[in-house]
């Protein structure tokens, strides 16, 4: 190889280190949006205070509106929804079970999450 080539050539690291830093600098521009939103909490909410009695800034209605939002909840409220749904079919096989048997007993217990 000649001069001109090997001088064209990157060095091994310089590839790795370039794209490390522009995946850095996305990654920080995706964390400073995703502040930039969470501060925007309530936005094209007009009420001051939900039933009279949370304002915006109260602790447990920031609470609430987080939980709602949140990616998961959808996923945990469909679980719930099949879990009951489930228990019903499973309780209709067991009342005619006496009250002291055992599937009875975990059966009231599983009726707690539920």
């Amino acid at each position: 190889m000649s001069k001109s080539q090997e001088e064209k050539l990157p060095a091994p690291g310089n590839i790795l280190d370039e794209s490390q830093e522009v995946d850095l600098n996305e990654l920080a521009k995706r964390d400073e949006l995703k502040l930039a939103e969470r501060k925007k909490l309530f936005r094209n909410i007009e009420c001051e205070n939900c039933i009279y009695l949370f304002s915006k800034k109260n602790w447990f209605r920031i609470l609430c509106y987080k939980i709602v939002h949140h990616g998961k909840f959808e996923t945990v409220i469909m679980f719930l929804i099949v879990g009951s749904s489930l228990k019903l079919v499973f309780d209709t096989y067991t009342d005619k079970l006496a009250p002291g048997d055992p599937i009875i007993k975990y059966s009231s217990y599983f009726d707690l999450c539920f």
